[in-house]
């Protein structure tokens, strides 16, 4: 831990930091998060829209954590398709068994459950939109999506642990 000169009955010193944010060559700039110390956080352009970045750093590992963001955002249609298996592989059977209907209530006044039509794996992530991409220090990479609805606004996020590898990705309703 980073301890200045200071009287000691105060504790540690804050970890110096700038003010704004950073410029970084790959990833354009980034500013410090509002509501998570030591967070950075940034625009990551992808299919004609903006995905909000945010890097979760401690310890000062904020530099492994650009390396492994570039790393993503040079690979991000790669990882958003193996993410989108995830969410289907995950949730497809969920949201066909238990989210796809709605209580209606009748002009007599009782409720009737309408149910709509399973969806394909396909037509099950296409109502998905990736939302944002977070990385933090131990090589964790979430993918969030906004889920169409499908899951009453919920977000949908995938989850690897192994960095840009999401082939042992998991998606959960979140949110």
């Amino acid at each position: 831990m980073y301890f200045a000169r200071r009287d000691r009955r105060l504790g540690p010193a804050p970890i110096p930091r700038l003010r704004k944010g950073i410029t970084h060559p790959q990833l354009g700039d980034l500013r410090f998060g509002k509501y998570i110390p030591d967070s950075l956080e940034g625009g990551l352009p992808y299919e004609g829209r903006t995905l909000l970045l945010t890097l979760l750093s401690v310890d000062g590992e904020r530099h492994q954590i650009l390396d492994l963001a570039v790393k993503v955002a040079g690979s991000l249609s790669q990882i958003d398709r193996a993410a989108r298996r995830a969410i289907a592989a995950d949730l497809l059977d969920t949201y066909n068994d238990c989210w796809n209907g709605h209580d209606e209530q009748q002009a007599d006044g009782t409720w009737v459950v309408v149910g709509n039509a399973p969806l394909s794996a396909e037509e099950f992530v296409a109502k998905m939109t990736l939302h944002s991409v977070s990385i933090d220090e131990g090589n964790n990479v979430t993918l969030t999506y906004d889920d169409g609805e499908l899951f009453l606004g919920h977000y949908v996020s995938v989850a690897s642990y192994q960095g840009a590898d999401f082939s042992d990705a998991k998606g959960e309703i979140s949110g």
